[in-house]
């Protein structure tokens, strides 16, 4: 008689402040199995708990595999879709006491057609308001101090920024993208380095919005936002300034054929796109300057309040889409 494979004793999980969690699943059964890595996988990779949530260093994993999820009586956890991801702020930068001085605008001035991008921030809107969701869990926010939603890495150079500039607008949105694709509807979009097209072009934008073709479809260019010269909203009622403010973008966007192209400190950021009017005559307009902490507020009725995420998303997508 054969002796039925039995279970191995449930160990303790072992969870370190830095979310590596160490645990021996033995001879689980596949079903526990299973629920037990998807718990795993979603404290670890969307709840990124700290001691700050004041959990025990260990727990027994059959309390884990028998517990409801979330935790409600450790910490409150809110589900982000992408609808709400979209409305959401940027974490603020940490720029460190001592970094570059130094202006990094090129002697270069845009002499051609520039006015301001009409009913911008109301088109963004109306398009964030009409447009059916899909309700994919993308993460959770949990009510504690997390590693993961601050920018916690002391920033001195543009490097720095463009790192972080990938992490909480690249990064987010490309996930977004791929969740909001449907087999009618495929957002072909993704944020990347200008080295990922083929391009002979001697210059080097610093972010880019590709499909999957590699053809490029967005411009952009970054600046450290602690330099003057590099601030945007201070220059936006300046028409000399602005031209020189907006003149490697723009150049970009021109020299590339991009239609829409951007500038971005991280803490500000302004969309730029080429116009043909019926008459034929060409120009670039340029949106209202979009801050990286605003949230967006349908209630405001006077003065409308969008995201940089929003915005990207809106001018990301083909007409078609819109």
């Amino acid at each position: 008689m054969v002796e039925p494979a039995m279970e191995a004793e449930i160990p303790t999980l072992s969870l370190p402040i830095e979310g590596i969690f160490i645990f021996f699943l033995g001879t689980l059964q596949a079903a526990k199995r299973d629920i037990l890595l998807k718990k795993i996988s979603t404290w670890q990779l969307y709840s990124r708990l700290t001691s700050a949530v004041e959990l025990p260093w260990s727990i027994n994993i059959g309390d884990l595999l028998n517990a409801s999820w979330p935790l409600a009586d450790q910490t409150r956890c809110d589900t982000w879709l992408s609808q709400h991801i979209f409305e959401s702020a940027a974490p603020a930068l940490n720029t460190s006491q001592h970094h570059t001085n130094s202006s990094a605008l090129h002697n270069i001035y845009y002499t051609g057609d520039l006015q301001p991008w009409p009913g911008f921030v109301d088109a963004v809107r109306t398009f964030h308001e009409s447009r059916t969701w899909r309700q994919q869990t993308l993460g959770f926010m949990i009510e504690a101090r997390d590693l993961y939603a601050y920018g916690n890495v002391e920033l001195g150079d543009e490097h720095g920024v463009q790192g972080r500039f990938q992490r909480f607008f690249g990064d987010v949105l490309n996930t977004i993208f791929e969740s909001q694709s449907t087999t009618e509807e495929n957002i072909d979009l993704r944020f990347a380095d200008f080295k990922c097209v083929q391009s002979a072009y001697p210059g080097t934008p610093d972010v880019i919005l590709k499909d999957s073709k590699h053809a490029l479809k967005i411009v952009g260019e970054l600046k450290v936002p602690w330099i003057s010269e590099h601030q945007i909203e201070p220059r936006i009622r300046y028409a000399k300034r602005l031209r020189e403010l907006l003149a490697q973008p723009i150049m970009y966007m021109k020299d590339l054929g991009c239609m829409y192209g951007f500038l971005s400190t991280y803490e500000e950021t302004i969309f730029l796109r080429q116009v043909v009017d019926n008459n034929g005559v060409w120009r670039i307009e340029y949106s209202p300057v979009i801050l990286s902490f605003t949230t967006y507020d349908k209630r405001m009725t006077t003065s409308p309040v969008v995201s940089v995420k929003q915005c990207f998303f809106y001018v990301g997508l083909p007409r078609s889409m819109r």
